[in-house]
């Protein structure tokens, strides 16, 4: 949902053959059509790598650096969280640049993912770029969110923050039958927890489960 007509928040799952699957979000900062026209030059660029290179998390990463430094010049900068996930082995490697940790529900364990780098374009070379990974379990879930739904505050200043995401994840983990579900709980939980609060910026959900 944009803040305006058009925003900065994108999202996407890409299958990679029969065995894997790339998944990732990221969010420029500011708003409006600026941040949406540097939001879809970032996303062409990301799925060129994906079908033209030799690429790994880190080799992405740079390359995503090196693009936005040159079309924003220090104006901008993006978050960015990817992922792929190994079916055979149920491995999910994982880079985080600067974004909000997406949490995942593991069996009965919720942990955020955090492992990465600063955000892309915030400085001309990235300083270090740390990859993680985790085994998931059958049925575990991922959510993946942007800032606008972490920091969405109520009348009272509170923002409904990441460790109300994990919450309610694990709450209804049992009772859903499938993303949709989960992605439509949560926005309720939003909208309950604004009560008449305007959105203020970009927000985006990505649900998964890992079947």
């Amino acid at each position: 949902q944009p803040h305006q007509a058009i925003g900065g928040d994108f999202c996407d799952f890409i299958p990679l053959g029969n065995e894997e699957a790339f998944i990732c979000m990221a969010d420029v900062s500011g708003k409006g059509v600026s941040a949406a026209f540097l939001m879809a030059t970032i996303q062409a660029h990301l799925k060129a790598l994906i079908e033209h290179t030799n690429w790994t998390l880190e080799s992405i990463a740079k390359h995503l650096n090196d693009k936005v430094n040159e079309m924003s010049r220090g104006d901008r900068f993006v978050t960015v969280f990817m992922a792929y996930f190994h079916y055979p082995t149920r491995m999910l490697h994982y880079l985080n640049a600067g974004h909000n940790p997406p949490v995942v529900l593991n069996g009965q364990e919720t942990r955020f993912l955090t492992e990465g780098t600063v955000g892309i374009g915030m400085l001309k070379e990235l300083p270090f770029v740390n990859k993680g990974q985790v085994k998931l379990s059958r049925n575990a879930m991922m959510v993946l969110y942007t800032d606008g739904v972490v920091e969405l505050e109520n009348e009272h200043k509170e923002e409904f923050s990441q460790e109300r995401i994990a919450s309610l994840i694990k709450e209804k983990s049992t009772y859903i039958e499938n993303m949709d579900e989960m992605v439509s709980h949560i926005i309720h939980a939003l909208d309950l927890h604004r009560g008449e609060e305007p959105y203020f910026d970009d927000t985006a959900l990505l649900c998964c489960r890992f079947i």
